[in-house]
């Protein structure tokens, strides 16, 4: 039976390899940042999205289409330097235009986590949904849910201090 998470819920996740499924009912583009623990990417190989779909070691990778898709994610392969993989989405309309986003935790096919982003009232085009992160040398999972109303470039500058336009 898989969990459900509310907003600011984490729970911890298994030692080995997992996926994240991102579902919505309208085109988003999402993309994954590996963050060391200074909040910044080491460079281009840790944006993983639809135009670069592996990470540089390959330990990050997006697979399926905009309103369907899988990050698979090997936990042990992480380097030490990182300390979170953050996920987000951005969007030309309001979420409120998308609709709702769900987000599943997988290992394998068994569903681990569930989170629903409600779409109801939410005027915003890009939302970090969600993080694994670091704990105590044990990886977890955040939902997080956060967004901002000026699109992908404002969340980029907050998860890793760069420009993606």
């Amino acid at each position: 039976m898989s969990q459900a998470l509310i907003a600011g819920a984490n729970a911890p996740l298994p030692t080995d390899n997992i996926s994240i499924r991102i579902l919505s009912q309208n085109a988003i583009d999402c993309a994954a940042y590996r963050l060391t623990t200074e909040g910044k990417v080491r460079g281009d190989g840790d944006m993983i999205f639809y135009g670069q779909t592996r990470s540089d070691d390959g330990s990050v990778s997006f697979r399926g289409h905009d309103s369907d898709g899988f990050f698979d994610i090997n936990l042990p392969a992480q380097p030490a330097s990182i300390e979170k993989i953050a996920l987000a989405f951005s969007s030309a309309q309001t979420l409120a235009q998308v609709g709702d986003v769900d987000i599943q935790v997988l290992k394998g096919s068994q569903v681990l986590m569930t989170c629903q982003l409600s779409a109801n009232g939410r005027d915003e085009k890009a939302i970090i949904l969600a993080e694994c992160y670091r704990r105590q040398g044990n990886w977890k999972f955040r939902f997080i849910a956060q967004g901002f109303n000026g699109g992908l470039k404002r969340p980029s500058r907050i998860l890793c201090n760069c420009r993606l336009d």
